[in-house]
């Protein structure tokens, strides 16, 4: 199998910010060491994603080839996020 091309930052010419409140530093914590790891191996050449803590706020911010691929990136992330959160919600009412 061949490794998958890559693409020239400069090529990245969309972009979008999250900037997420979350109500603990818990909850910042928990979601950061969810989402971390998919950052570091993305599914796509064609985006990018980098994120950034500032007190209890989660910052992410994608950059795309195309339009479509910054779609399809931030659905999966939103994805993510919910799914986080159901699951801590979950952790809390069983304590």
């Amino acid at each position: 199998m061949d490794a998958p091309s890559t693409v020239d930052d400069s090529s990245m010419t969309r972009k979008i910010s999250v900037s997420l409140k979350l109500p603990s530093e818990q909850h910042l914590n928990v979601l950061w060491n969810a989402l971390l790891p998919e950052t570091k191996r993305p599914t796509t050449v064609r985006s990018k994603v980098t994120l950034r803590k500032k007190q209890n706020t989660l910052i992410m911010q994608i950059y795309s080839t195309d339009t479509s691929a910054l779609r399809a990136t931030l659905n999966s992330y939103l994805q993510w996020m919910i799914v986080v959160n159901d699951v801590l919600k979950l952790m809390a009412k069983s304590i």
